[in-house]
Formats: C-alpha cells, structure tokens, sequence
C-alpha cells in the first residue's frame, strides 16, 4: 500500500509517464520499493518522512490528514503539514492552499446506515 501511495502520487504528478503499477510479492521488496521511489525520468523522488507518514495515519489513526507538495526544486515529495485527530473536514479543506496543488491522505469517519462507525483513509488530489 506504501508503494502504491508512493506510485499514485507520481502518476498523478506525472501522467505521461509509462511507469506500471502492479502487486508487491512479499514484505522485503514493499520495503525496498517505497523507500526513495524515484520515477523514471521525472526526477522526482519520494521522501522517506511520507511514507512514514503514512504509515503513522494508516496504523497508529493518530492524525486527521497529511497534505503532500513537490518540492521547490521539484525532486522530492515531501509533508506539507498534517493536521491533529480532532481537527475536522472543514479543517482540513481550510488548509489546502488557493492556488497551488496538493495531494492529501484524509482520515475519514462515518457512520454506516446500520449505525457502525467507520473509518476509511481516502487520497484526494487538490488542483484549484
């Protein structure tokens, strides 16, 4: 899922690119293939710090959001900024900028129509 996130974000960045995604098979290779993702010929690689990130607001359900931007040099993604479990949606549109991109992990809460509460991390892609 790390990879994935990693690789979605690229894609989104980067549409013409031919980079496939497909299955991880163990482990190891996630590991190995969501640390310093760098798309072929995009120059762009992927911070460590995201994919910890991510790993924090998937397992540990501590944070509401985290925004992600390409850097200034535009080589890296990076953390934008995240927002705290009790902040709230309109917290989070709030935090988006007015006129520049972001890509954003959103931790969202809902109630089913049985009345179970339930949680779904949602990637939203934020072009004004």
């Amino acid at each position: 899922a790390q990879a994935i996130l990693a690789q979605a974000i690229l894609a989104q960045a980067f549409p013409d690119s031919k980079q496939p995604l497909r299955p991880l098979r163990d482990p190891t290779e996630r590991a190995r293939a969501t640390r310093g993702i760098n798309m072929s010929g995009s120059g762009v690689t992927v911070k460590d710090e995201c994919v910890d990130i991510y790993t924090q607001i998937k397992m540990k359900k501590n944070l509401r959001y985290v925004l992600y931007k390409i850097s200034e040099d535009k080589k890296f993604i990076v953390v934008d900024s995240t927002g705290e479990k009790t902040e709230t949606w309109d917290d989070f549109v709030k935090a988006l900028p007015e006129a520049e991109p972001r890509y954003a992990l959103v931790d969202i809460e809902y109630k089913t129509l049985d009345g179970r509460p339930q949680d779904k991390l949602c990637f939203v892609f934020w072009s004004p």
